[in-house]
């Protein structure tokens, strides 16, 4: 009984339950295929598993929706190409090609990508078997179509009707969590390392809320029509993060004994006492302790007016704390009343209009889905010229495997690319030998119902089980997946022959070793050009922000500065020894989480500083002076890592001389009070001006020059 209890602790819940209900949907359709007598369950299986992984309510119907049409069109396609242009390889080949390039540009960037993989896919299982037996066409597409709209209906019904899980739940939940670090932080030891841990809790807490954001606004009538909301709630929840964190960092940086340090620890533990009572929905007490840090910070900017006469080093120091306190305070108060909001009654009117601004244009323009698609689709045909010609075993299914391994490998989530195909390849040669041996065991009791069902049903037990907290596919996720297809397809109401099982295993292998010899070959993704690619992308947001600090993009810069910073890092993961020097990851880390820490500062600044105008209109020139040369520093890093490394790297001198003419700027016509908040801007450059001249030490000991070679090669 001991063992058993340590066996149930061990098991997650979350993920035992995710896997139960795909085991349940599997072995439902596959038992509904059988029954209605369609020739590919397997089909309507491999729906459901595929299905699964968007996880939430809403997700999977927006998926099934996009799998149907995806599926009707691609089949619809495929029809036509085989019955017009059967007889002619060339003309069927080139329409083959265009639909199958056009689809997975597409796929790299619009509202649907999924509908346009789907027909992509579909196009293939239809086309590429019945090249030689074009009146065979209409039946495939016609069972993919009924199988997989069974998939469909009973993944649906069970993962959103019987056993759902909703999205707007959990972001509640992790709004909760968020509020729980945010408090911790407020009362702990304010340091270095506090401070970088609270950005990396901001960077996973919110990349968790988007995703549920994205999910939650499919996922019901009510969801989208509090969206506004949502994401003016996650936004500021970002906010949140960045002023407590500031503040958190200031906190200890002078160690004054005076009334302004007092008032700044009552501040810090009122702050944490309000997002308690936010999270416990004690209204009154919230507004009780609203008043009071209103209070108190009245206090420190009292403490704090008659050392603006002629403020030194720690003055400035305070002034920059309570312009970040004060901003503090506000977002508690947003954060509060968003939240109050989402749980009153929703029957009542939307009192936060959103305004989407500008979006992202449709169509993908990123050149690399451009080359992408050509790639991948130029090897699906060849593999199928191939394998016309050569006929191995699964001849119909390799150029498949081909085409999607050569489409996705920049999208697996170990952020590998094309470093270590070959070595992914021969690692799955050998593990899928046991496949072998499994096959050969069990084949022969499959037409037992029971023991087909067992097998099918701990099959999945295991895959939903150890894929249930991926956020997408991986690449052994999808190699198991593709190996579980394969064992399908084995007909187990009559015999099996030898050949079919080792059939169904090479093909899948043969497919991933030719797809592994393109991507390494022709145009290769490798972590080193990735990192260069994102931090391309994040000065390059990051010079918009600074031209147009008023736009109405400004936030989703933001956002998109974030993303591409987590992408640079789990990128940058895969530089090891010995293409690599020892702890390149680790500098790396280092690097990514001072640009972290820039992007709030400058985030700090920009919005101190639009929140301020006034105080600033004396200070003009200078403070143009600095923004320019700020603008062009990102400018001059975007440059860089376009040209990986290439072009000359930027220096800091102008941008610290433009800081220092600010710096020393003595406006004597501002009040006590606009001189508080002036010293309180320039305290913000300082401090923004620290972590660019660390990101400079640290990028100092990475060879970017190497960063364009394919050493490894």
């Amino acid at each position: 009984m001991k063992g058993l209890d340590q066996l149930i602790c061990f098991i997650e819940p979350q993920r035992a339950q995710y896997a139960i209900k795909l085991t349940l949907a599997g072995l439902v359709t596959y038992y509904l295929a059988n029954w209605l007598r369609l020739d590919e369950p397997g089909w309507g299986v491999a729906t459901c598993v595929v299905l699964a992984m968007a996880k939430h309510v809403g997700a999977i119907g927006e998926k099934a929706m996009l799998r149907t049409l995806g599926n009707l069109v691609g089949g619809l396609l495929g029809v036509l190409l085989i019955g017009n242009f059967a007889e002619n390889g060339m003309a069927l080949m080139g329409g083959f090609f265009v639909i199958t390039a056009y689809c997975s540009w597409r796929y790299g960037g619009n509202a649907h990508p999924y509908a346009f993989l789907l027909a992509a896919l579909t196009l293939n299982r239809v086309v590429i078997p019945n090249y030689n037996t074009p009146g065979d066409a209409w039946d495939t597409a016609m069972n993919r179509v009924l199988e997989i709209t069974l998939g469909i209906a009973v993944s649906t019904i069970i993962f959103s009707v019987l056993w759902p899980r909703y999205a707007r739940v959990e972001f509640l939940n992790e709004l909760r969590a968020s509020f729980r670090e945010l408090t911790e932080s407020l009362r702990g030891q304010a340091n270095e390392s506090a401070y970088f841990r609270i950005l990396q809790q901001s960077n996973a807490r919110l990349t968790k809320l988007r995703q549920l954001l994205a999910a939650g606004a499919r996922e019901s009538a009510y969801f989208r029509h509090h969206f506004a909301v949502y994401s003016d709630l996650a936004n500021k929840i970002n906010s949140l993060y960045v002023f407590a964190g500031t503040a958190i960092r200031e906190k200890e940086t002078h160690h004054s004994t005076d009334a302004a340090m007092g008032c700044v620890r009552r501040l810090h533990e009122l702050a944490a006492q309000r997002i308690e009572a936010i999270d416990s929905g004690e209204t009154q007490r919230s507004r009780e302790l609203r008043m009071e840090f209103r209070s108190v910070l009245g206090k420190l900017r009292q403490s704090l007016l008659p050392r603006m006469t002629h403020p030194d080093a720690d003055a400035r120091h305070f002034a920059g704390l309570y312009l970040t306190l004060k901003q503090l305070h506000s977002q508690i108060r947003q954060v509060g009343e968003l939240y109050h909001f989402l749980q009153s009654d929703p029957t009542r009117s939307l009192r936060y209009p959103f305004s989407p601004g500008s979006r992202a244009p449709n169509l993908p323009t990123d050149s690399f889905w451009i080359r992408n698609a050509i790639k991948s689709t130029t090897a699906g045909c060849f593999a199928w010229l191939l394998c016309n010609w050569l006929q191995p075993p699964g001849a119909t299914f390799i150029p498949y495997l081909v085409w999607y391994f050569t489409l996705m490998s920049r999208q697996f989530q170990e952020n590998y690319g094309d470093r270590g195909v070959f070595q992914f390849a021969f690692l799955n040669t050998l593990l899928g030998l046991p496949y072998l041996v499994f096959a050969f065991l069990v084949t022969p009791m499959l037409p037992s119902y029971a023991v087909m069902n067992i097998t099918l049903g701990v099959m999945l037990l295991l895959f939903g089980y150890f894929t249930a907290s991926y956020a997408g596919w991986s690449r052994f996720s999808r190699m198991a997946f593709f190996m579980i297809l394969s064992w399908l397809g084995l007909n187990a109401q009559s015999p099996v022959g030898t050949q079919a099982i080792l059939d169904s295993y090479l093909q899948v292998i043969m497919g991933l070793w030719f797809a592994a010899l393109v991507d390494r070959l022709w145009w290769p993704i490798l972590p080193q050009w990735e990192v260069c690619s994102r931090l391309d992308h994040f000065f390059d947001k990051g010079a918009r922000y600074l031209r147009h600090p008023t736009s109405p993009d400004r936030l989703r810069w933001l956002q998109q500065m974030g993303l591409f910073a987590n992408e640079a890092a789990s990128w940058a993961r895969q530089l090891q020894p010995p293409e690599f020097a020892q702890g390149e990851p680790e500098r790396w880390n280092q690097l990514l989480d001072t640009l972290r820490l820039s992007t709030y500062r400058l985030r700090l600044l920009i919005f101190l500083a639009r929140r301020n105008q006034a105080v600033l209109r004396e200070a003009h020139p200078p403070v143009a002076k600095f923004h320019a040369e700020l603008r062009s520093y990102y400018e001059q890093w975007q440059h860089v890592f376009e040209k990986r490394g290439q072009a000359p790297r930027p220096s800091l001198t102008a941008l610290d001389q433009a800081h220092e003419t600010l710096a020393q700027l003595d406006p004597q016509t501002l009040s006590t009070t606009r001189r508080l908040l002036f010293e309180g801007l320039i305290a913000s450059a300082d401090n923004l001006l620290t972590a660019l001249h660390r990101f400079e030490e640290q990028i100092g000991s990475i060879p970017l020059e190497t960063y364009r070679l394919d050493q490894r090669l």
